[in-house]
């Protein structure tokens, strides 16, 4: 299955990480030096650089390389700033949030195939950075106490923050993982050559027809294609897959309302409520691939189909009917062929 995230998608969501944290640097650098809290306002100059550099990191697709060092810069950063400014400046829910970006990070990584870092391995790092933190700062004066004014913005900053940040990462992971789900469902339930749906989802049909109204009053029809392995040894079995691709398009086109699915092989599953359009819908099928010139480079010829048709009796069990059908099919079979038996 093709995977729904791409590497550009996965280099534009570091930009855009690498973007905000810069921007967020710049800002505390800014705070930093009005607060007169000199060490932190270096340290800051240090990540402004280092997100510039993470820059030219992304565009070399050095994703690894980038996660664990914005996580350890991070961590390095907010640790500090714990210490230095204290607790209720609110720096700690930054250590929280950044747990979030590494375990999408790891997901992203490995549904892409790269090199990733697990975040069962990191986030006990952030933990620790934060516990350490905790007990270092309980019950003691910092040593560069913000104004209130100053620590309540921040601290208002780092929700509002905090809270997009993990809207966005989640929204982002439960799109692609309902997508990928999607996805994956799709390609059970559809033959891959010929984009019908297949076995799996007409058992499924059945299912629900008979949970939702019962199936008294259908008819099936099983459609084989005449003489199909002698165009697979004739001109190759490329041409065969040409050959069913397109008698599937002929037969969806003519059943019209119909339940189609590719049975196996050359057959071809037709379900259907109306009875009273079942001998004309098998006969338009019938027409349908009868007529049609096929083409395959410079080879041209025609194909015939053969359908063998049974009504639902109550009580029946799936299986039987379906073998009903077959019986049909191999009763036109065996009396000259390109015809449908009700």
């Amino acid at each position: 299955m093709d995977t729904i995230l791409t590497m550009s998608y996965a280099k534009r969501l570091c930009y855009l990480m690498s973007g905000l944290f810069l921007i967020i640097h710049v800002c505390l650098l800014v705070i930093f030096l009005l607060c007169e809290v000199f060490p932190l306002a270096y340290f800051n100059i240090f990540s402004i650089l280092f997100y510039c550099v993470s820059m030219f990191v992304i565009k070399k697709n050095l994703f690894r390389l980038f996660v664990i060092s914005s996580f350890i810069e991070i961590c390095v950063h907010m640790g500090l700033a714990i210490i230095l400014c204290g607790w209720n400046v609110g720096f700690q829910v930054t250590i929280i949030g950044i747990c979030i970006l590494i375990f999408y990070a790891e997901y992203a990584g490995k549904s892409l195939g790269i090199k990733t870092v697990s975040g069962l391995l990191l986030t006990p790092l952030a933990a620790a950075t934060y516990i350490i933190t905790l007990i270092l700062s309980w019950g003691k004066t910092p040593a560069y106490p913000l104004p209130a004014e100053a620590a309540f913005g921040l601290q208002l900053s780092w929700a509002v923050i905090l809270f997009s940040l993990a809207t966005v990462i989640l929204h982002a992971f439960v799109s692609v993982a309902t997508k990928s789900q999607e996805t994956l469902s799709n390609e059970m339930q559809h033959d891959k050559l010929t984009g019908l749906p297949n076995r799996y989802y007409i058992t499924r049909v059945f299912k629900r027809f008979s949970e939702i109204a019962g199936i008294e009053g259908y008819w099936l029809a099983i459609a084989d294609l005449d003489d199909f392995k002698h165009v697979n040894d004739t001109y190759g079995h490329n041409c065969g897959d040409y050959v069913l691709k397109t008698a599937a398009n002929l037969i969806k086109d003519a059943a019209g309302d119909c339940e189609i699915c590719r049975w196996g092989g050359e057959e071809f599953l037709i379900v259907s409520s109306g009875l009273a359009d079942r001998e004309e819908t098998m006969k338009k099928i019938c027409f349908a691939v009868r007529n049609y010139n096929f083409r395959y480079g410079e080879v041209r010829f025609r194909m015939t189909l053969t359908m063998g048709s049974a009504v639902y009796e109550r009580g029946q069990r799936i299986t039987d009917w379906i073998d009903r059908a077959d019986k049909k099919l191999y009763i036109g079979k065996n009396t000259g062929k390109d015809k449908y038996v009700l």
